[in-house]
């Protein structure tokens, strides 16, 4: 069994602004990758790969217009082109035997209130 957790978060103004400005520097990212992989393959039946696409990210970053996406993480940026490249089934590989992962418990979702009280949640 896999162990889950289930958090509630409540950001300031301050952490919402900014992840609304990270989120869509990632949707960019990922529909400028998505759109230069489908216009190579249908115009020129040639396929481009993660390396063509993160250097053309390296480019968007200098193009005076998308200066912003010079303001979010790197590594969030990495995700939107990876993501566009690989599909959405990318995710890291479990490193544990067989006997790690039968010692695995289910965890019950629980959400933490702002108080710090913990509340256990209907499935």
């Amino acid at each position: 069994m896999e162990k889950s957790y289930r958090y509630r978060f409540y950001p300031t103004t301050e952490q919402e602004s900014l992840l609304r400005q990270t989120i869509g520097c990632v949707r960019l990212v990922f529909n400028r990758a998505l759109a230069a992989r489908t216009q190579a393959w249908y115009q020129r039946q040639e396929r481009v790969g993660y390396s063509q696409t993160s250097t053309m990210l390296t480019q968007w970053k200098k193009h005076e217009d998308l200066q912003f996406l010079n303001n979010a993480a790197n590594n969030i940026l990495a995700v939107g082109h990876t993501v566009a490249v690989c599909g959405l089934s990318v995710r890291p590989d479990r490193h544990k035997s067989k006997g790690q992962l039968s010692k695995t418990r289910k965890a019950s979702a629980v959400s933490v209130s702002r108080t710090g009280r913990k509340q256990k949640l209907k499935s």
